[in-house]
């Protein structure tokens, strides 16, 4: 009998064993993706700092390295967050409505995948010519940005509302989309090394003060209106909108142009042409220059204006108020 119930029992000590020892292997195994994968950490506070763990839900800071990558949850309607870390990384951050985010001097925060969402949130706010914002990933902006540091994109950023830059440094490196507003307040600076499409909704407001280089190619549905330096650097601008270079605006090293909208000079513009030795105007839609066109490079200017075309040598001042 003894030896039944023994055999009983051990019977029962090997099933809890296994249990417990796949209980342990479930658990060590959660744990073991929980350290490699991604942790959702939400903003518990009302108002403090990126740097303190304890307004965090994870009870760590954000920020990606041994493994763990974060994605980021500001959420609470008044929630205010101050970045006082320095090269913070993590994969996407998502601010909801009434809440801001403001990345302290010498401070950045960088994004580095998946889609960051600004969801009519208050300013994402740049603070200083020391402060940077690096987004890998896609970045959806439906509240605001304010940018008086360095905002620098390698991945996707869709604004829908406003991207202000106030005497800070854009600086587009793959694709910019705008459908809301993109404006220049101060002496700030715009670049584009690749691809910026202003939408139908769109308009870019350059001050006066501000300066736009571009090497990429700029595609404009929408409206843009320049009042600074605007540079092209052997590159294309294609508008099928609304462009207005203002009074005090100038637009040099023009290598392409094809125009199906309406531009309209009241600045002036200058081409400067490595490829052949010729620049490429194509106009299809309407001109109107009460300013100067000028070709004091290339040898060759070749213009198609609705059915015909002319070729312009040396420099070459249109005629005010010519369309």
């Amino acid at each position: 009998m003894k030896s039944r119930l023994a055999l009983l029992a051990s019977v029962r000590v090997c099933r809890r064993v296994k249990q417990i020892a796949a209980f342990l292997i479930l658990f060590l195994g959660f744990q073991c993706v929980q350290a490699s994968g991604q942790v959702v950490a939400t903003w518990t506070d009302n108002s403090g700092s990126w740097s303190n763990a304890a307004n965090w839900s994870t009870f760590t800071v954000p920020n990606n390295g041994g493994g763990t990558t974060y994605s980021v949850t500001v959420n609470a309607a008044g929630s205010t967050v101050s970045m006082d870390v320095l090269n913070d990384t993590i994969d996407n951050l998502y601010l909801g409505p009434a809440t801001s985010l403001n990345i302290n001097t010498g401070k950045s925060l960088t994004l580095v995948s998946g889609v960051s969402i600004l969801d009519n949130s208050g300013p994402l706010s740049n603070s200083n010519s020391f402060s940077v914002l690096n987004n890998y990933g896609a970045l959806v902006n439906s509240g605001g940005i304010r940018n008086s540091g360095i905002i620098n994109n390698n991945g996707l950023i869709i604004n829908l509302t406003s991207l202000v830059n106030d005497f800070g440094q854009v600086i587009n490196n793959d694709t910019l989309v705008n459908k809301g507003t993109l404006a220049d307040i101060g002496s700030g600076s715009w670049t584009n090394n690749s691809i910026l499409s202003n939408r139908s909704t769109g308009s870019i407001d350059l001050g006066e003060s501000s300066t736009f280089m571009n090497s990429g190619t700029v595609i404009n549905s929408g409206a843009i209106i320049g009042g600074g330096i605007f540079t092209d650097n052997v590159s294309a601008i294609g508008n099928t909108g609304l462009f207005i270079n203002r009074r005090n605006g100038s637009i040099s090293d023009l290598a392409s142009l094809t125009n199906q909208g309406t531009l309209i000079n009241n600045g002036s513009i200058q081409n400067a042409c490595s490829v052949n030795g010729v620049c490429a105007y194509l106009n299809s839609g309407t001109i109107i220059n009460n300013g100067s066109f000028a070709n004091v490079i290339s040898p060759s200017l070749i213009m198609l204006e609705t059915g015909h075309s002319c070729d312009i040598n040396g420099g070459c001042t249109f005629a005010n108020s010519q369309t």
